[in-house]
C-alpha cells in the first residue's frame, strides 16, 4: 500500500485529434434522452463492489445490463494520465473530482527555418470546458506537447547548441504560462533517435529548470520495458529515471500494446511485465521515486482475427460486439486479463478480443497501490462508465 504521507493522483489526456475513431458520434435525440435517462438513474447507484461485479466469471449480459451504471458517491484519488476523444470530455467534467491531473492532446512542437520554434494547436483549446473540469484547481490542465514531425535534422539542430535549446525550452514555457496550464506531458522520448538520449536527456534537465522556475510542473512519457524477452534492454534506463528523477515530476509508463505488433492474439498488458517495467527502471522499494512513476493503464481493447489481423476496440465497439455476438468470455489468471472470444458472422474466422473489465482494472490498481506507484489511464474516452468506480 501507498504510505499516507503520499498521494495518490489521477493523470488524464485527451485526445483532441482524432487516432482511432470518436468513442460516440453525434447524438440523435432519442439517444439524447436514453443518456439523460441513464444519467439520472446513476443517484442512487450502489458501487460496482457492492453490486458483486468485480469478478473473474462474468457474462455478456452482466456487462450489457450494467455498464452504463456507475456510483456517484466520491473515492479515493489516484494518479491516471492518458489521451481521449469526444466522449472523454464528457468523462473528465463527470469524474473531475477524481482525478489530480488532466493532459488533453492539443498542442505540437515544430521546427522552424533558423533554428525557430512554434506550439501548433492553440486552436484546439477548448478553455471553457478546462474551467468547467478543474473547478477552482489551478494545478489540474497539463497539456500533452508532442515532438511532432521532426526529422534527424531538427533533432540534431536543436541539441547542437544550448541556446537553441533554451530557446525551444522558453518557446514551450511561455506558450504554457499564456494559458494558464499548471504544466505539461512531454512526448519526445518515444520521437527520437536512441542514439540522441543523452541530449535528450540534457534537453528535459533544461526544459524542467524552465519550467519549474515558471511554477509549472514537467510529465514525462517514457516507453515500457521491451517485449521480446531475447531484446530486453529497455529504450528508457534504470541509468536515464536516475538522471532524470530529480528535474521530473512524473514519468508516465506506456505499459500497454504488448501484443499490438503480433500476428499472434495476446493480452494487452500482461500484469507480470507490467511490474518489470517498473522495477527494470526502478528496482528500489523507494517511496519518493517511485511515487513518480504512472503505471500506464488502458482503456481500450484489441480484437485478435486469423485473417484481419489486430485492431483497436473503443467502449462503443465492445458494446455492439457484445449486442450481436454473445462471446464466451474467459478469465487468464497469467496476465489478469479477460478474453471474449466469437466468430465473424460473415465469414467464420475466428475473433479473440481482450478489453479491460472491472476484475483487470482493479488487479492494476492494486498492482500500483503495492508498487508505490500512480496510474495513468489511455484513455478515458475509450472505457465504460462502470470503470471510475473503481478510482
Amino acid at each position: 500500500m501507498i504510505c499516507s504521507c503520499i498521494a495518490w493522483k489521477v493523470v488524464i489526456i485527451s485526445c483532441v485529434v482524432l487516432q482511432l475513431t470518436a468513442v460516440n458520434g453525434t447524438l440523435s435525440k432519442s439517444d439524447k434522452k436514453a443518456k439523460k435517462a441513464k444519467q439520472k438513474d446513476n443517484s442512487n447507484v450502489k458501487s460496482v463492489f457492492e453490486r458483486g461485479l468485480v469478478e473473474a466469471q462474468t457474462q455478456s449480459a452482466d456487462i450489457l445490463k450494467e455498464y452504463y451504471r456507475y456510483c456517484e458517491a466520491e473515492r479515493d484519488k489516484t494518479v491516471f494520465k492518458g489521451k481521449w476523444n469526444s466522449k472523454g470530455y464528457d468523462i473528465a467534467k463527470v469524474f473531475s473530482k477524481k482525478f489530480d491531473l488532466v493532459s488533453p492532446v492539443w498542442l505540437q512542437v515544430v521546427s522552424r527555418p533558423n533554428n525557430e520554434f512554434e506550439i501548433l494547436g492553440g486552436h484546439d483549446i477548448d478553455s471553457g470546458w478546462a474551467i468547467e473540469v478543474m473547478q477552482g484547481r489551478d494545478n489540474l490542465m497539463v497539456p500533452r506537447v508532442l515532438f511532432d514531425k521532426w526529422s534527424l535534422k531538427d533533432y540534431e539542430n536543436l541539441f547542437s547548441r544550448e541556446e537553441f535549446m533554451a530557446k525551444c525550452a522558453k518557446v514551450i514555457t511561455s506558450f504554457i504560462k499564456k494559458h494558464n496550464f499548471a504544466g505539461i506531458t512531454l512526448e519526445l522520448w518515444n520521437q527520437m533517435p536512441t542514439s540522441m538520449q543523452m541530449d535528450a536527456t540534457h534537453f528535459i534537465i533544461d526544459l524542467s529548470e524552465i519550467l519549474h522556475k515558471a511554477e509549472k510542473s514537467l510529465t514525462l512519457i517514457i516507453p515500457p520495458l521491451a517485449v521480446q524477452p531475447s531484446s530486453r534492454v529497455p529504450q528508457f534506463t534504470k541509468e536515464n529515471f536516475e538522471e532524470l528523477k530529480s528535474s521530473v515530476d512524473y514519468f508516465n509508463i506506456m505499459t500497454y500494446d504488448y501484443h499490438m505488433q503480433s500476428s499472434v492474439a495476446g493480452p494487452i498488458s500482461p500484469i507480470k511485465w507490467i511490474e518489470e517495467s517498473i522495477t527494470a527502471i526502478c528496482p528500489e522499494d523507494h517511496e519518493i521515486d517511485r511515487a513518480k512513476i504512472l503505471l500506464g493503464l488502458n482503456f481500450y481493447g484489441i480484437r485478435f482475427g486469423e485473417f484481419s489481423g489486430a485492431q483497436p476496440i473503443l467502449g462503443h465497439d465492445f458494446v455492439d460486439i457484445l449486442k450481436s455476438n454473445s462471446p464466451a468470455v474467459k478469465w487468464q489468471p497469467k496476465d489478469e486479463e479477460h478474453l471474449y472470444l466469437y466468430k465473424n458472422s460473415k465469414n467464420g474466422e475466428n475473433l479473440y478480443l481482450f478489453y479491460p473489465s472491472l476484475l483487470s482494472i482493479k488487479k492494476r490498481i492494486d498492482l500500483a497501490k503495492r508498487l508505490g506507484t500512480g496510474i495513468g489511464i489511455w484513455e478515458i474516452g475509450q472505457g465504460l462508465d462502470y470503470f471510475y468506480d473503481l478510482l
